[in-house]
């Protein structure tokens, strides 16, 4: 069991699937000193700007780095309960609407609807994946973006833009992918 902030960032970083270098990268950092945040050389625990960042990189709460709630100015995810419907096939419309449940996802200050569905079907692969959990937006959708769409009678109607992603990657761990503006990578 990770018991340092190096140990637990080190199993983060792992979980994620990236190496020192992708990680340092993607928060403007050198290998270097992400394995010296990994072996508890550098006190990492006093730059919160760099734990956030870290933390949103590798799609979890910084709370799972730090394991205690004492580092200053450390502000916690602040959750949203949305409902989580049916199955979706992933590449079609979809005229199921039944609410059979919810789900705590991050939420990030908008008032927007938001909801989400278990994907099925690997159409939209490597992006949806079959099990993940799709959660989307209301809004006007723009070419390019990934929507969910309704089939209601004879006509089609886009209800909104995928924002996230949950994807579980084995072990019990989850990683969440956001995709605020609902573009295809």
């Amino acid at each position: 069991m990770a018991t340092t902030l190096g140990q637990r960032l080190r199993a983060a970083r792992l979980r994620a699937g990236l190496t020192q270098k992708e990680l340092g990268e993607r928060i403007d950092r050198s290998d270097a000193t992400i394995r010296q945040y990994e072996s508890d050389s550098l006190q990492l625990w006093r730059h919160k700007d760099v734990l956030e960042n870290i933390a949103k990189v590798l799609g979890i709460d910084v709370r799972e780095l730090t394991d205690d709630q004492t580092i200053i100015g450390i502000k916690p995810t602040v959750l949203r309960r949305i409902p989580l419907f049916t199955d979706i096939t992933a590449g079609l419309p979809s005229s199921q609407t039944g609410d059979v449940d919810s789900i705590e996802v991050k939420d990030w200050g908008t008032s927007k609807q938001r909801w989400a569905r278990i994907v099925r079907g690997e159409s939209m692969s490597p992006m949806l994946q079959t099990g993940d959990i799709a959660i989307f937006e209301e809004g006007q959708a723009e070419s390019g973006m990934v929507v969910h769409a309704f089939h209601n009678g004879e006509d089609w109607r886009v209800k909104g833009f995928l924002v996230m992603v949950i994807r579980d990657i084995g072990g019990g761990t989850k990683q969440t992918l956001e995709n605020k503006w609902g573009l295809r990578p």
